[in-house]
């Protein structure tokens, strides 16, 4: 009789320890629920709400509320259709219920949403229902759209620049109409610059060089050897993205300055020298209003800007410049000494080091000097 009462002792405590693990699990479940970003939630078969997690409150919705309500009646009223046909799919054949839509609250508040959900089962494997998360991508979205806008705004620009060149184009044709090869280079040169519009910010790149033609190219060897430099210092792609977008129009701002003078052979005077100074102000002025995910106008004004102080246009110093600026301003002054320019044959590679050696912690960036150096030095890079 004893022997069965200890047995039946340990049977209960047995039970009493899985009840508390049991609840110790549940407890666990629940901190986890309650403190992820994301929204979990459960339908049944019929698209009701059976559970909403506590961070729906952030969007204006109260989970008592909503249980037992059908999960379109939250839906934006434009996407409604959608989401009830992929819920109808969802619960016949038991696909995922991945989607991106809109939800509005009481307040008129619209919030974009990625939801990502799979179905549940009951122990005869029917489908009763889905289970899943709700995520919050509404600044995403707005990200998307201010690059969408910054594009179009890109390609009205373009589009006015190339009606003005085509009408430059018909009239200088008119002028020298008895000059066929002439003409013909003028038609070659133009079909370049057509097709060189396949990226906006590309083709504002073209439309100097096209202008500058001792300087062709320029702008192509400047990027890449920032975007090298950028590399070996081990900046995030997005940034280098950044410098690769703000070197190909770092000189955007030449295309105000007069052909004769971007291609004089001989040293410029004062008035002539102000103005090709003046093209970081110029550059800065026709992209400060539009929105890049990068600070492109910034890079632009600031790559004339030099540690000590003594660069142009604002006197800029130290990390008052953006490292972006920084970068583009040693493969700019590294390229410009080691290239042709109209006014002297290029000084070759070694001359490029020897000015951004000396000049480390002066003019240059350390930092930046030294990814340079080590391409040059140690890995071979070429600049082209």
């Amino acid at each position: 009789m004893k022997g069965k009462i200890r047995e039946k002792g340990k049977d209960i405590k047995s039970r009493l320890k899985r009840k508390e693990k049991t609840l110790e699990e549940n407890e666990r479940y629940r901190i986890l629920i309650e403190n992820t970003n994301d929204i979990i939630y459960s339908l049944d078969s019929e698209g009701n709400f059976t559970y909403l997690g506590p961070q729906a409150r952030r969007y204006g919705f109260e989970p008592e509320e909503v249980i037992s309500q059908n999960f379109l009646n939250f839906i934006h009223p434009e996407d409604r259709e959608v989401m009830f046909l992929q819920f109808q799919k969802t619960i016949t054949t038991g696909a995922e219920f991945i989607s991106q839509f809109r939800i509005k609250n009481r307040e008129g508040c619209i919030f974009w949403i990625e939801e990502l959900g799979k179905v549940q089962f009951d122990k005869s494997e029917e489908i009763i229902g889905i289970n899943g998360i709700l995520r919050d991508i509404t600044e995403r979205k707005q990200a998307d759209e201010r690059l969408s806008k910054a594009h179009k705004e890109l390609e009205r620009r373009v589009q006015e620049r190339t009606a003005e060149l085509t009408k430059a184009n018909e009239a200088l044709q008119a002028e020298i109409s008895e000059r066929e090869h002439a003409e013909e280079a003028l038609k070659e040169s133009y079909e370049k610059l057509r097709r060189a519009l396949k990226g906006t910010i590309y083709a504002l790149a073209s439309t100097v060089e096209k202008r500058d033609p001792y300087t062709a190219g320029h702008q192509k060897r400047v990027t890449t050897l920032a975007c090298a430099i950028a590399s070996e210092m081990g900046l995030p792609e997005e940034k280098v993205d950044g410098i690769r977008m703000g070197g190909v129009i770092h000189d955007l701002g030449k295309m105000y300055v007069p052909a004769e003078i971007l291609s004089k052979p001989g040293q410029l005077n004062e008035v002539e020298f102000k103005m090709i100074r003046a093209h970081a102000n110029v550059g800065y002025d026709i992209l400060k209003q539009v929105e890049f995910p990068w600070p492109i106008a910034q890079v632009i004004v600031q790559h004339h800007e030099r540690m000590d102080g003594s660069g142009y246009p604002s006197g800029l110093s130290g990390e008052n410049i953006l490292l972006e600026a920084r970068i583009i301003g040693v493969a700019d002054v590294f390229e410009a000494i080691s290239s042709h320019r109209p006014y002297r044959p290029a000084l070759g590679i070694d001359k490029a080091i020897e000015e951004i050696s000396q000049r480390k912690g002066i003019l240059y960036d350390p930092e930046v000097v030294d990814a340079c150096l080590r391409l040059f030095t140690v890995k071979g890079f070429n600049i082209g």
